[in-house]
């Protein structure tokens, strides 16, 4: 369906109503890009338990500031709850060199945000007079991907614990940022006045 209250789908992200309910456009993609920054840096330095549960919140977030689910107090909990684990598995890093022991951590914040994306991509699907999503980039080819993860394997990183250490300072003062933001939606939300 179309947005009820605008004529196209960025009339719909500009309009008063749908800002109110998933939060103005600078602030969604301040926190979209928390999320991402963190993915890639994590992912670079093979963190690969805080890159899921930064992807995942990635993805509930480009839903949302994509206008192809409603932003909800659960979401802005679930990503406080991401923000709080990526906190925690800074501090691990910070200590071990490495985030293996979040695994579990990882897999439980994860798999709420996989859920609320789910509940959220059927409530949407069930509710006219959503904006619309926005069109979906394909993938790839395998072929193609298989062999640029191929030429990714023919070079090896050294990963220093100075690298680690910048990766928390910066992803720390990132996090704070994005608590900030979303505390800040959820007082908006509450008072729009």
């Amino acid at each position: 369906g179309s947005c009820i209250y605008t004529e196209s789908k960025q009339d719909c992200l500009q309009c008063r109503v749908f800002q109110m309910i998933n939060g103005d456009g600078p602030t969604m993609n301040a926190i979209f890009r928390l999320f991402h920054s963190m993915k890639g840096s994590a992912g670079f330095l093979e963190l690969n338990h805080i890159t899921r549960a930064a992807h995942t919140a990635e993805n509930l977030l480009d839903l949302i500031r994509n206008g192809g689910v409603r932003m909800e107090a659960e979401h802005v909990n679930l990503l406080c709850s991401a923000c709080d684990f990526a906190k925690d598995a800074l501090d691990f890093v910070d200590a071990n060199f490495s985030d293996e022991g979040m695994a579990e951590d990882a897999e439980k914040i994860s798999s709420r945000l996989e859920a609320a994306i789910s509940e959220a991509k059927q409530s949407a699907a069930e509710q006219p007079g959503a904006c619309p999503p926005a069109p979906q980039q394909e993938a790839p080819p395998a072929d193609t991907q298989e062999a640029q993860d191929e030429e990714v394997l023919d070079f090896e990183l050294n990963i220093t614990p100075e690298m680690l250490e910048k990766f928390v300072q910066e992803a720390d003062e990132l996090l704070q940022n994005a608590e900030q933001d979303l505390l800040k939606w959820e007082e908006i939300r509450d008072n729009p006045d």
